[in-house]
């Protein structure tokens, strides 16, 4: 009989503590940005508090920083388009350049943005990096493969001397090629990652790493 009542007061106390966080939990979902624009695979930067995102203007894709008020949940400017990174940026979505829209870095030196485009001078897909967004942004390519290079997932750790990013050494979302590792500091430092065949998306950094 103890063991009944002991059971039976466990369960009212777990019922109770789940009714209390039921209670207490109420959904407050913010609309960040204005009707009319496209807002293509947004990522949020908990170090800058902001977003960037892809978007397409006059049929020019472009990837623009958008400041967040930390106060509200909104964009200081309400559409968002605060910061022109880049344009003519790569075609974004299932089987086209990439699948794997602008992504932040992050080292001791501050903030940055990857993101994939044509290469200079070609019509091959590369890897790209722009940073010092908050003066002059400067673009710089980051990978030369004959073969290209999409999908890249990057890291962001502002303990650490330089941000390194994975990539798909490819022309295509869905063309098969290995999976890269590199540092942005030291373009000798590119690594094939065994073992990894499929798309760059499906692997993740592991915090301090």
């Amino acid at each position: 009989m103890k063991v009944f009542y002991q059971s039976l007061l466990i369960s009212v106390l777990t019922l109770w503590a789940a009714n209390s966080r039921a209670q207490n939990f109420k959904i407050n979902d913010t609309l960040v940005g204005t009707a009319g624009v496209v807002y293509a695979d947004p990522e949020f930067s908990n170090f800058q508090k902001a977003f960037v995102f892809q978007t397409l203007e006059n049929n020019i894709r472009k990837i623009y920083l958008g400041k967040i008020n930390p106060i509200n949940g909104q964009f200081t400017s309400g559409h968002g388009k605060d910061i022109l990174l880049d344009s003519y940026v790569a075609m974004l979505g299932n089987g086209q350049q990439t699948n794997n829209g602008p992504e932040w870095g992050q080292d001791k030196d501050g903030p940055s943005v990857f993101y994939q485009k044509n290469g200079s001078g070609d019509t091959t897909v590369q890897v790209w990096r722009v940073n010092n967004f908050f003066g002059i942004p400067a673009q710089k390519q980051m990978t030369n493969f004959p073969q290209g290079g999409t999908n890249s997932l990057v890291r962001e750790d502002p303990m650490l001397p330089s941000t390194a990013f994975i990539f798909r050494r490819t022309n295509n979302d869905l063309a098969p090629g290995p999976l890269m590792w590199m540092d942005d500091n030291d373009s000798s430092s590119i690594v094939q990652v065994p073992g990894f065949s499929t798309a760059s998306y499906r692997v993740a950094w592991i915090p301090g790493s």
